[in-house]
């Protein structure tokens, strides 16, 4: 559940990557076979700017040779309005609460600093819960690195799943995916809004790399950067397993039993739940599947 920079890196940051870059003839896609069928794997970030496209062609004939797109959630299929009252009544105090009895003054006056001093946006997040909170500063960062939800890469291929009439199914929902995030207690809620509103630099550059990881195809890199806040805050271990870890089993089952059908799937899930020791990718392979990462049609 990751949200968005510089669109053009410095020469400094080029270097300081390409030399852990892997053969930038790869793309951050995997081809998955097993005796049922083949399957592509394909990394989202899930917010983008026109940089991003076009997409390599390898990606799209992978997409456009497939049968069915399987993402994590179908944001064009959703009841708006049944959407708004859930958001309203898990992202919303009750009455008699309000943001400042679940967080410390610090994390408040970081907020206010972040909203810099605008008065409607703080007395609207003072009336939210930590968690929705973390969701509208992260919806903000993004915005100001100037990337946009609507130009994510699950978001490319949704829109041409529906104007091709190519089906749809989804490995989880969006209620789910609220009640996950607004699971956690308030400390881990207050520790992810601090990480939203401090050190703005650093994660700029961090959202960059994460790009030129994944454009680059380089998934120990991608790997790192989207866990390197796990090995600074070992208290976040529980974010991790919820967010990550835990859901990376679930998908890995789901897309394996989905592969039964013989379809040719294209699956797009967020790009950090493909790699490390406890990806979907390695989470595949140990049930059999030939899995190989797809090279650059460019």
């Amino acid at each position: 559940m990751i949200n968005r920079f510089r669109v053009l890196f410095s020469l400094a940051i080029y270097f300081l990557f390409a030399g852990n870059a892997q053969a930038v003839d790869n793309v951050f896609m995997w081809k998955a076979v097993s005796p049922e069928g083949e399957i592509h794997l394909l990394g989202s970030i899930h917010v983008g700017d026109d940089s991003f496209y076009p997409l390599d062609p390898a990606i799209e004939k992978a997409f456009e040779q497939s049968s069915a797109l399987v993402v994590e959630v179908d944001i064009t299929d959703q009841d708006l309005a049944a959407l708004q009252q859930v958001v309203m009544q898990k992202g919303f105090c009750a009455p008699g609460d309000s943001l400042d009895k679940h967080i410390s003054p610090e994390a408040q006056k970081a907020v206010a600093s972040y909203l810099d001093g605008a008065d409607p946006a703080i007395q609207m997040v003072r009336r939210m819960k930590p968690w929705a909170v973390y969701l509208v500063l992260e919806e903000i960062g993004m915005k100001k690195m100037g990337l946009d939800p609507a130009k994510g890469i699950d978001n490319h291929f949704l829109n041409k799943a529906n104007e091709n009439g190519k089906k749809i199914s989804e490995l989880e929902s969006m209620e789910y995916q609220l009640d996950l995030i607004s699971g956690f207690d308030d400390r881990l809620q207050e520790s992810l809004i601090m990480m939203a509103v401090t050190d703005i630099d650093k994660r700029r550059d961090d959202v960059a790399s994460i790009i030129y990881a994944w454009k680059s195809g380089n998934a120990p890199l991608l790997e790192s950067l989207v866990f390197s806040s796990l090995k600074k805050n070992p208290e976040l271990e529980p974010v991790y397993e919820k967010m990550f870890f835990h859901r990376n089993k679930v998908m890995a089952n789901n897309i394996a039993q989905m592969a039964l059908s013989g379809d040719k799937l294209f699956v797009v899930v967020g790009a950090g739940h493909l790699v490390g020791e406890k990806g979907v990718v390695r989470l595949l392979r140990e049930k059999g599947f030939a899995i190989t990462q797809a090279a650059s049609a460019r």
